[in-house]
C-alpha cells in the first residue's frame, strides 16, 4: 500500500510593476521598474545555441505580456493551474520591517487572489521572505552597483516577526487555506541565514530568535500554531539553521550549481543526480528529518542580466550565471517520480506536500507556463505532464 498522499503546490512569483514601495525603491536608484514578462521575452541568447528568448502566454498565445496585478491575469492562472492538475498555488509574500516600519510589496496579486472566488476554486499558502524582490533590473554587471542595488533583505527583528505573522493570518480562516494537520502552513525563505551586514543593531535577531517570535505572537493574538517551513537556498542552509525551531525544511531553485566552482552551463540530468544527494543531506541533517524537496523545472536567469558580459567571468554570480541546458518535460517528469519516491521513502503522509518550483519564474527560466513558440504555437507541454503525472500518482 501506498505512503503517498502528496498534493501538489507550486511557487507563485507576483510579476508586478504596480507596487508603490517597489516603485520608490527603484526612483531611490535612478531606475524604473521593469516587466519581469517583458525581459524574458526581448533578452539575447549568451551563446550558440542558448534558448533565449522565450516567450510564454496565459491565453492561447494572444498575450505574451502581463501584468498578475490584474483580476483577468489572476483568473488565467488558476485556470491553467487546474488544467495542470495543481492543488494550489505557494504565493512569494514580501513582508517585513524596514528601520521600524513595516512593508509590504508586490502584494496586489495575492490580494486580488483572495478577494475574489478564485480563492474558492484553488488552494493556496504563502511564503514570506525576509527580502523584498529585485526593484533594480536588469542586474548590473558593475559588482558596486549590484551591491548597492541588493541591501533588500528586511530587518531581522520583532516588527519583522510581527509583520509576517499578521499578514500570512489574514488569509488562515479560508476554507482553501492549506492546513498541515490542523495547522495553517506557512513557509518562511530566509535569504539570508545571518542577518544582513547592513542592518542596525536593534535589526540583527538570530533566524531561532525570529522563529521564536513569530511562534510566541500567533500564540497570544491568534491562539494558532502555524505549521511553519524553512525555505533553503543552499543545501549548507540547513545545518546553519538547524535547532531554529521550524516544523519542516524545503528549498527554492535547488538545482544549479551557484557557487564560484560551478560551471557557467550546467546540464540540467548531471545536476539532478546530484541534487538527490542533496536532498538526503538536507534530510538528514534537520532538526526533524522532515525536509519537503522541491521539483525544479529549469533555471537560466539571464533574462534578469545587464547585456554585454562573459559568462567565464561571471560564474557564480547571479542572475548572469549559471545556466541550466537540457531541460524537457521528459527530465521534469523524472523530478517529480524522483519527488515522490522521496516523499513516500521518508515524510509521514500527514506531512507530505510535493512543491514546484516555480509555477511563473519566467524571468528565471523555471515555469512550467505554456510557451509561445517560434512557429506561432502554443507549447503546453509541461502542463500536460504535470497533470499526466499527477493523475497516474493518485
Amino acid at each position: 500500500m501506498s505512503n503517498y498522499s502528496a498534493e501538489t503546490y507550486a511557487y507563485f512569483y507576483p510579476s508586478t510593476i504596480e507596487c508603490k514601495e517597489k516603485q520608490d525603491r527603484a526612483v531611490q536608484h535612478g531606475m524604473t521598474l521593469v516587466n519581469e514578462i517583458s525581459l524574458a521575452s526581448n533578452t539575447e541568447p549568451q551563446f550558440s545555441g542558448h534558448d533565449q528568448p522565450r516567450r510564454y502566454s496565459l491565453d492561447a498565445g494572444m498575450n505574451t505580456e502581463w501584468d498578475d496585478a490584474n483580476i483577468d491575469v489572476m483568473t488565467a492562472h488558476v485556470s491553467l493551474a487546474l488544467e495542470a492538475g495543481l492543488a494550489g498555488f505557494i504565493f512569494d509574500t514580501y513582508v517585513g520591517g524596514k528601520k521600524g516600519r513595516v512593508a509590504i510589496e508586490s502584494g496586489q496579486p495575492l490580494d486580488i487572489f483572495a478577494s475574489s472566488s478564485l480563492s474558492d476554486e484553488i488552494g493556496f499558502t504563502v511564503m514570506l521572505s525576509l527580502s523584498g524582490p529585485r526593484a533594480v533590473l536588469p542586474v548590473p554587471i558593475d559588482p558596486a552597483k549590484r551591491e548597492r542595488y541588493m541591501q533588500r533583505t528586511f530587518d531581522y527583528s520583532k516588527t519583522t516577526a510581527q509583520a509576517i505573522v499578521r499578514r500570512a493570518a489574514t488569509f488562515w480562516e479560508y476554507d482553501s487555506y492549506k492546513k498541515i494537520g490542523d495547522r495553517p502552513w506557512m513557509a518562511i525563505c530566509f535569504n539570508d541565514v545571518n542577518p544582513p551586514w547592513y542592518a542596525q543593531e536593534d535589526a540583527q535577531l538570530t533566524v531561532p530568535e525570529i522563529v521564536e517570535h513569530i511562534k510566541d505572537f500567533s500564540d497570544r493574538e491568534y491562539d494558532v500554531e502555524p505549521y511553519i517551513t524553512a525555505v533553503c537556498m543552499n543545501p549548507g542552509d540547513v545545518t546553519q539553521l538547524d535547532g531554529c525551531g521550524v516544523d519542516a525544511y524545503t528549498g527554492y531553485a535547488l538545482l544549479p550549481d551557484f557557487t564560484k566552482d560551478g560551471p557557467p552551463i550546467q546540464d540540467h540530468e548531471t545536476r539532478l543526480d546530484e541534487v538527490v544527494r542533496q536532498w538526503e543531506y538536507m534530510r538528514s541533517n534537520s532538526e526533524n528529518g522532515i525536509f519537503l524537496p522541491p521539483a525544479v523545472v529549469g533555471w537560466d536567469a539571464t533574462p534578469r542580466a545587464e547585456a554585454g558580459y562573459k559568462l567565464e567571468e561571471m560564474k557564480g554570480v547571479h542572475p548572469f550565471s549559471p545556466i541550466l541546458v537540457g531541460s524537457t518535460p521528459e527530465v521534469f517528469r523524472n523530478t517529480l517520480s524522483l519527488q515522490r519516491r522521496f516523499l513516500e521513502d521518508f515524510i509521514p503522509e500527514d506531512e507530505q506536500v510535493a512543491i514546484v518550483s516555480s509555477w511563473n519564474e519566467v524571468s528565471e527560466g523555471s515555469t512550467i507556463l505554456p510557451r509561445l513558440l517560434d512557429d506561432g504555437t502554443v507549447d503546453k507541454s509541461y502542463i500536460e505532464t504535470t497533470r499526466s503525472f499527477i493523475d497516474d500518482n493518485r
